[in-house]
């Protein structure tokens, strides 16, 4: 098993995942949605960089990070935060208590100005993780990959699902993927002192779910079919809880692949572009015959 960090041929290696998922009979994302989704995220980035460099509201890239090793870059103020969740590890109702929002206020404020957590009440500290997933301007797992993700976790066989979900984390932003291993390891870790905290990774994974996965949705109150969506996504996150060392590796027959594919292509831009193009050519034939029909 090999970190992605420690791969040279990234592009190589995403082509061949693509390439598993479908196998796996799980549609990705096209290239136009790619590309409008990188066009949204600099455009953001750029307003960032005028405006401020703040924790919330903030891309991940743009947010201060510490290198964590076998995990990549992750935000300092989670890696803070984990340092104190540890020290209370025990307490009951870890990330579903509320704190007190007059604390909780002034706490944000401190941590926007740079200042240390301190002894901030752990109860604070949980709830102002969630406020920081929540108000990320592109969710933890993205909103490109969202609906994949979702038909990750609905294939029939698990061992395919779980094998689907390792392989998607590994298609998002380094800072995404290191992000959310870190987070994974922490949840699990918690997750380890159950008995006397009470949050497993079935209950971590309700409260989580919400600031991790989701879709931005103007309804106050959701129908039956957003509750089987929750459902679905709070899936997910329990199952990479309880697989957290494996987010972010890859197994080494894929690391062999990659060197392979590399030996003989070089690069996969012309590989990826092709696909792309074929798909495209595909969906322009079907759109065609329907034109023809209707006709």
């Amino acid at each position: 098993m090999r970190h992605i960090n420690c791969i040279e041929n990234i592009d190589n290696l995403r082509a061949l995942i693509k390439q598993d998922l479908r196998e796996l009979g799980i549609k990705l994302p096209k290239g136009k949605k790619l590309k409008k989704q990188s066009q949204y995220t600099k455009q953001h980035a750029q307003q960032e960089n005028a405006e401020s460099n703040g924790v919330f509201e903030n891309l991940l890239a743009q947010v201060a990070c510490v290198h964590i090793p076998n995990c990549g870059y992750v935000p300092r103020f989670l890696v803070d935060a984990a340092e104190i969740i540890k020290k209370n590890i025990d307490q009951e109702g870890l990330f579903r208590k509320s704190g007190a929002v007059s604390r909780i206020k002034e706490l944000k404020e401190k941590i926007e100005k740079g200042e240390d957590l301190g002894s901030a009440n752990i109860v604070d500290v949980t709830v102002l993780i969630k406020q920081f997933f929540k108000s990320l301007p592109e969710p933890l797992f993205t909103s490109t990959y969202h609906d994949a993700f979702i038909r990750c976790i609905q294939l029939p066989n698990k061992d395919d699902a779980y094998r689907a979900l390792l392989l998607l984390c590994l298609l998002l932003p380094g800072e995404h993927i290191s992000t959310i291993r870190y987070m994974m390891s922490l949840l699990k870790l918690i997750s380890e002192h159950s008995d006397k905290n009470k949050m497993d990774a079935t209950n971590l994974s309700v409260v989580l779910a919400p600031n991790f996965l989701y879709l931005n949705s103007k309804s106050e109150k959701m129908n039956s079919v957003e509750e089987k969506l929750l459902q679905f996504q709070t899936s997910v996150v329990e199952v990479l809880i309880r697989n957290a060392e494996e987010i972010g590796f890859i197994s080494d027959s894929l690391y062999e692949r990659t060197l392979l594919m590399t030996e003989v292509f070089g690069t996969d831009d012309e590989l990826d572009a092709s696909c792309e193009g074929l798909e495209e050519s595909r969906d322009c034939k079907k759109k065609e015959k329907k034109r023809k029909r209707t006709g």
